[in-house]
């Protein structure tokens, strides 16, 4: 069976869906009879050396970003709005109806007799073949008050992403029962094609942790709090400042770093930070490398995960993979994805955050206990797990493949 992939940007810089993406495509479940190919747009170098020696080859379906837009263009405005008139005709004076490729992966995959198409990120392109779609959230019809998510080109474009393509794909992917039963609620999609298949652990955490600990070279003072998230509303950077300004009141100080890319929220949480009277504690260091992210988790207080959207996320099991404490949103799907390995709290009261921090660093008790607990929850599910899961995924929708003629 030829398997095809598309990745549409395979950039660090894109932050969890990149790593979640470096995690699960050197084990992609595929048989040892399978084909892969790796469709995306602009370079591959990267991830081409983490997959060096398997079985997978990678297409370009445009070079840059110039040759991305004519593709995009062409396609998505041009060919694909003459499909339905096309079928009508075609129904009309009873003819075959011609194929009109209706995106750039669509003309690449079909030449190549791909069989089935994975997307392991919601990023879709139409094709015109079975696929296995996977979806992180569906945060936008459950907070649509957040700019980034509820405003009317957004809110518009996720709903007709997901209203077209959940309904017809062979299989939806996503990581919990809550998210299953989400995608349920607002999608009527029949549970019988949705697939739980869990975030796995990522891999580079895994890895770095059987490493020495190494000092932090970054100007963050200790003790601190970590928190890797790119500056988006929801990520309630401003609600763990709160919390970091109620430690202060109470006399106890502590720092924060933050990690991850401005989305347009970065200068309010500046601006919250001084008003909070906390600016000095607060470090805003942009996009780290990995050897310096990882020394950020090892020597940080604990991990405080105060975003607001869920049902999962990367950072905590990158965090307790490497030992540090995690504190999380209790968010609907928190406690499925994270077990008692966290302290789950509420990350819109100042006072929660303030009083979890700050029993972390009084109890070096519960420290271990919450690392202890964290390396198990870390080590449950890797991308070892995933590759079995969407294998059997792959194998189950062999059985039907082989009903018709390629």
């Amino acid at each position: 069976m030829k398997i095809g992939i598309y990745l549409p940007d395979i950039d660090p810089k894109t932050g969890g869906g990149f790593t979640f993406v470096e995690t699960v495509l050197g084990n992609a479940g595929a048989s040892p009879d399978d084909s892969v190919v790796v469709f995306h747009y602009g370079s591959s170098a990267g991830l081409r050396s983490k997959v060096a020696g398997r079985r997978i080859k990678f297409h370009s379906l445009a070079s840059g970003p110039i040759g991305r837009l004519i593709r995009k263009t062409w396609y998505g405005q041009v060919t694909s709005r003459l499909q339905r008139p096309l079928h009508q005709a075609a129904g009309i004076f009873g003819w075959n109806a011609p194929y009109v490729p209706a995106s750039a992966l669509d003309h690449a995959a079909r030449p190549l007799g791909i069989d089935l198409m994975w997307f392991p990120s919601p990023m879709y392109e139409q094709v015109d073949l079975p696929y296995v779609i996977t979806i992180w959230d569906v945060e936008h019809r459950l907070q649509p008050y957040f700019p980034e998510l509820g405003a009317y080109a957004e809110w518009t474009w996720r709903e007709k992403l997901f209203g077209d393509t959940l309904r017809r794909a062979t299989y939806v992917v996503t990581g919990t029962h809550v998210g299953r039963d989400e995608i349920v609620r607002f999608y009527g999609v029949d549970d019988a094609r949705i697939r739980l298949l869990p975030h796995p652990t990522p891999t580079f955490a895994l890895d770095a942790a059987s490493t020495p600990v190494t000092p932090l070279s970054l100007p963050v003072r200790s003790p601190y709090i970590f928190y890797p998230a790119q500056f988006w509303s929801h990520k309630n950077h401003v609600g763990l400042l709160r919390g970091v300004a109620e430690l202060k009141r109470r006399g106890v100080t502590i720092d924060v770093a933050f990690v991850g890319s401005d989305k347009g929220n970065l200068e309010h949480v500046r601006e919250r930070a001084s008003a909070l009277d906390i600016y000095d504690q607060v470090h805003f260091l942009g996009f780290v490398e990995r050897a310096d992210l990882v020394a950020l988790y090892r020597n940080a207080t604990a991990l405080a995960y105060a975003s607001l959207c869920g049902p999962e996320n990367l950072p905590p099991l990158e965090a307790m993979a490497l030992g540090c404490p995690v504190i999380a949103s209790n968010i609907a799907g928190a406690r499925e994805q994270l077990g008692d390995a966290a302290l789950l709290i509420d990350m819109l009261d100042a006072k929660s955050i303030a009083d979890a921090i700050q029993r972390l660093m009084a109890d070096a008790a519960l420290r271990r206990e919450l690392q202890a607990k964290g390396a198990l929850r870390a080590a449950k599910y890797t991308h070892v797990e995933f590759g079995r899961d969407l294998g059997g995924i792959f194998d189950e929708f062999r059985r039907h493949r082989e009903l018709w003629h390629r």
